[in-house]
């Protein structure tokens, strides 16, 4: 049975955050977007142990994710941990809510951080 997370996003961007110079396209939460975002998204898949939050910003900031080739990033089923990195922009002073939807059948879990001017 296909399971479905879906991740309300409330986002308040003033400014976006510092990331590395081959960062891929922003994402703009004012235009319209129904497609995967796999072409939008940098990854990293672990290979040395578990990382944390602050490890994968520190491999980001490092330009050790690689941009999303496909529009649908899958890695398989029994693929190790995947880190992805998605810059979203509000341009407006107030929130927009957005959502984002993870469709598979095969996570064992899904753990969402928000960075905000690298905080």
């Amino acid at each position: 049975m296909l399971r479905r997370l879906l991740l309300l996003l409330a986002l308040s961007l003033s400014a976006l955050m510092h990331l590395p110079a081959q960062a891929t396209a922003t994402l703009t939460l004012t235009q319209p977007f129904d497609n995967p975002v796999g072409k939008q998204v940098r990854y990293l898949v672990e290979s040395n142990g578990p990382l944390t939050p602050e490890d994968a910003w520190a491999a980001l900031q490092d330009e050790q994710f690689v941009p999303g080739q496909s529009e649908v990033v899958a890695f398989g089923i029994g693929a190790p941990p995947v880190w992805l990195h998605l810059q979203v922009e509000n341009p407006r002073d107030t929130p927009l809510s957005r959502v984002l939807s993870v469709e598979t059948a095969w996570l064992d879990e899904v753990v969402f951080y928000f960075r905000h001017e690298g905080q």
